[in-house]
Parts: C-alpha cells; structure tokens; sequence
C-alpha cells in the first residue's frame, strides 16, 4: 500500500499562514522515503505520527532553501531517536540523494554542532551522500526512482546538473515530482508513458 503525506505544499515565497515549504514522504510497506525537505517538516512529521527512523532515503529536487530549509532540523530530531531513545534506522545509513555533496555538508555542520567528539560514530555518520545523475538513481524492494534534470537554475550542463524532476514507481503505479522547472515541457520524457499522480510545484 502506497501513502503520501504532505508536509508542506508551499512555493518560496514569504511566509504564509497554515503553509509550509514544499516536503512529502512516500511510504510503502512501512517504509519512509523523503521528497524535499521544507522548513517545519520534521516538526510537523513528528507530530503527525511518522516515524523518521523508519525513512530509507531522502531525494532533493534542487537545493534553494524552500526545498532544504528542514533538512538540519530533519536530521537532528533522528539524532535525537537514535541518542535519547536508542532508536535505529530501518536501514543502515539514510540515502541523501542531492545534487550537491558541498551543500550536504554544511547542512550536517548545522545540525550535528561539530558535535564529533562525544557524538557516538554511528550517530554521526548515519548521513550517506548519494550522487545525482539522469537516469535510474535508486531501486529497492519497493521503489524505483528514475530523475532528469531540468533547467530551473538555467545551466549548460558543463558543472553537472543542480535541478531534477522524478519519476517514481512504486505498487504498479506511477509518480511524477518535480519542484521548480523552466517549462512545463521539461517533465515530458517522465510523462510519456503516462503517470497516476502528478505533483508539481
């Protein structure tokens, strides 16, 4: 069985009452996996009955704030289970997929303090760093996500690629997500066998 439950559905502007910045999870099998990662997410998640140690991986459409504002708060509040609770992941490490390793980073310096003297090794390191590429970029017992960039940031390509848009296959259906696009037509090679849900920003 398939669920998504929002987070946040709102664009980046500035703050609007009862609306958060865009963030869902996707859960199959009682398993979690992360779209974007707005402000409020982790909060809202907590407090709504998800458990955030039960997520397998998180996918990053691009890195402007509306979509990375929570990931810090994200990650300490499952530092957090895993210190104050003795909690563990449903795997062994939290898949971050996002088009930017340097970015990851200094969001793990936000969240853990520089805390690597007396935080525990597993704790500190249960954030794996996943590249991001055209293509099928990850695959398990109950999903499979394809990504394509797109031209949100206006790029040739020539520094990699900073913006995608998913597909994602799960229970025999099809999602297409996509965060910020130049066009609309840029969705178009996930759209052409058809989808069962589309969710654009």
């Amino acid at each position: 069985m398939i669920t998504i439950k929002h987070l946040g559905t709102c664009s980046g502007t500035e703050p609007e009452k009862n609306l958060h910045h865009n963030s869902f999870v996707l859960q199959v099998n009682g398993v979690n996996y992360w779209f974007d990662a707005g402000e409020n997410c982790a909060h809202y998640a907590h407090l709504s009955g998800i458990d955030v140690m039960k997520t397998k991986a998180l996918f990053v459409s691009h890195t402007h704030i509306d979509h990375i504002g929570g990931m810090a708060n994200l990650f300490h509040t499952m530092f957090k289970m895993i210190m104050r609770f003795k909690k563990e992941f449903i795997a062994n490490k939290l898949k971050v997929f996002i088009p930017s390793e340097n970015i990851l980073e200094c969001v793990k310096t936000i969240a853990f303090n520089g805390r690597t003297i007396w935080t525990p090794e597993h704790a500190y390191n249960f954030v794996e760093y996943s590249p991001m590429f055209d293509g099928v970029i990850f695959e398990d017992e109950n999903i499979k996500v394809t990504t394509i960039h797109n031209q949100h940031l206006y790029e040739d390509g020539s520094n990699g690629w900073h913006s995608f848009s998913y597909l994602i296959e799960a229970e025999g259906k099809k999602i297409v997500f996509s965060g910020d696009v130049k066009s609309s037509s840029e969705l178009d090679p996930l759209l052409a066998d058809g989808c069962d849900l589309l969710m654009h920003e």
